[in-house]
């Protein structure tokens, strides 16, 4: 009886160059979608004009296509097994950040969508297992594009939409004059001869729906064979044509507002027009591509020759093999993101949160300890709580909770004066909130302090609360244990105890762990 060894029978399955430039590409994008397939998952599927910064959909959805459209790149498989050490020190790399941003950010790393930022690590890593080198070179244009899927780098520009509303305001009220209609303008607000009064809210203009263009035709650029400047000629016509289309209808609307009032017609039509009018633009700049001297024939030359030779299967299996796991080590990496908490990205300034309303939410938030809860009182630094007998000072197994509001997000910070920290961690909890606790001098005293923040909405408002959580060090503190950390979240605490300088062990107070732990995203 004849045996056929594995490497004699991939041997013998044999494909062209196109067929293997084709699976090479199904596995790098099913390894990328693992990996972003939680990150993708939590992200809201619709653009919003209320909130710019759900522009990023357009850009994980179309990350996928970029790819698709990376198959007009000259791409081989590799074969060469110094790309798979490559392609293991790229994830390396990406985990690490992954980690300590993770650690390091508590909530903060997914309301910013850290996560989406480290795309282009891990889409390189993938890419270097399959295609090696050549092909991270190759395909740099949509590993580059990934980076966009965080709001993070356009924060900037978004910021801009309070400014950007004004200026469109001034552009339909100049519009109006020019035509002999009496309006008079204030701001964002246009008031009719009959007193009656509209705004151009940011919503009519949201800058979201500018950059989701962009995001939209830099990869139909890309596929499209043209001069460079033809392709930025053709994203930046796409901006414009935006514009005019949703000036004209700001214009439109603002006459049938002057001359007939706005009906609920008129006002249904303007709730999703916006989406309307951006969707019409890209059907008109795909058809008018030819018009920028953009096509899709081929111009490269020899392929034809090239996809006659034939290559084993068995060479590229070390590659497929390792792309695979980075994805599902990636996708392992993410399974808590659905349950994590985070605060709404804030691009204007974050309005303040009634306090009594606020410190009612603390209140109870604090019940979670199991301990009976006293508010003690306020001084400058926040609102202060025991947990268990109210005592006159620290004598006693009390913890002392001090609560203050923050406008700014932030991950938590130590609010009192200390002398010195004589130990030092941190600890990642599954819902994504990261305690970390220190043995401080203060005074005569040596108190643990375990401390981290949570994001609170407030009547619609959105505020965050810095939580310190203080007892003094020879209390008998209960052994916390893994607590509500799993097997990934103590990796990656650990990996951030490494590299922050983090020592000292079951420092912690477990009521503030159970307290962060009861959040919920």
């Amino acid at each position: 009886m004849t045996t056929i060894s594995t490497e004699d029978f991939y041997s013998g399955m044999r494909m062209n160059y196109k067929g293997a430039k084709t699976l090479g590409m199904a596995i790098v994008i099913v390894a990328f979608l693992a990996g972003a397939f939680n990150s993708i998952l939590i992200t809201n599927p619709s653009i919003l004009d209320t909130d710019p910064s759900t522009y990023v959909i357009v850009v994980m959805l179309m990350s996928f296509v970029f790819l698709v459209f990376g198959m007009k790149e000259r791409l081989e498989i590799s074969r060469d097994r110094r790309d798979l050490a490559y392609a293991a020190l790229i994830f390396a790399a990406y985990f690490l950040a992954l980690s300590l941003s993770r650690v390091g950010l508590s909530y903060l790393f997914i309301t910013y969508r850290i996560d989406a930022l480290l795309f282009p690590l891990l889409l390189a890593s993938i890419v270097t297992a399959v295609f090696g080198i050549d092909g991270l070179k190759r395909l740099r244009y949509p590993i580059v594009y990934t980076v966009f899927a965080s709001p993070l780098l356009l924060i900037p520009v978004l910021g801009l939409n309070q400014g950007f509303a004004l200026l469109n305001a001034k552009l339909i009220y100049g519009a109006l004059s020019a035509l002999g209609i009496g309006v008079v303008e204030k701001g964002l607000l246009l008031t009719a001869p009959s007193t009656t009064s509209i705004s151009i809210s940011t919503t009519c203009v949201s800058l979201g729906f500018f950059a989701a263009m962009v995001m939209f035709l830099a990869p139909v650029a890309y596929l499209y064979n043209g001069r460079n400047s033809r392709r930025y000629l053709f994203v930046a016509a796409g901006i414009v044509l935006l514009l005019v289309l949703n000036v004209l209808r700001m214009l439109v609307l603002s006459m049938v507002w002057v001359y007939y009032g706005l009906g609920s017609a008129i006002g249904a039509f303007h709730l999703f027009a916006g989406q309307l009018l951006f969707y019409a633009s890209i059907v008109i700049m795909l058809l008018l591509a030819g018009r920028f001297g953009l096509s899709l024939s081929e111009k490269s030359k020899g392929r034809a020759a090239k996809a006659k030779v034939t290559v084993s299967i068995g060479n590229y299996l070390p590659g497929i093999a390792l792309a695979m796991l980075i994805g599902a080590i990636a996708l392992v990496l993410s399974l808590s993101y659905t349950h994590s908490v985070s605060s709404p990205l804030q691009l204007a300034n974050p309005a303040q949160a009634p306090e009594s309303l606020l410190y009612s939410q603390v209140f109870a938030s604090l019940n979670a300890s199991g301990q009976a809860v006293t508010l003690v009182g306020s001084n400058l630094n926040g609102t202060v709580f025991v947990l268990g007998p109210r005592q006159a000072n620290l004598t006693l197994n009390n913890t002392y909770v001090l609560a203050s509001v923050s406008t700014t997000p932030m991950p938590g910070r130590i609010i009192g004066a200390y002398n010195s920290v004589l130990e030092s961690n941190a600890r990642l909890l599954r819902n994504g909130i990261t305690v970390k606790s220190s043995v401080l001098t203060g005074g005569n005293l040596t108190l643990r302090v375990s401390y981290y923040a949570l994001p609170y909405n407030v009547s619609g408002s959105q505020a965050f609360v810095n939580y310190e959580f203080i007892s003094l060090a020879n209390t008998a503190m209960q052994q916390c244990g893994a607590g509500d950390s799993g097997a990934v979240e103590q990796l990656q605490t650990a990996v951030y105890n490494i590299f922050s300088g983090g020592f000292g062990h079951n420092i912690m107070n477990c009521q503030a762990e159970l307290v962060a732990a009861a959040a919920r995203g």
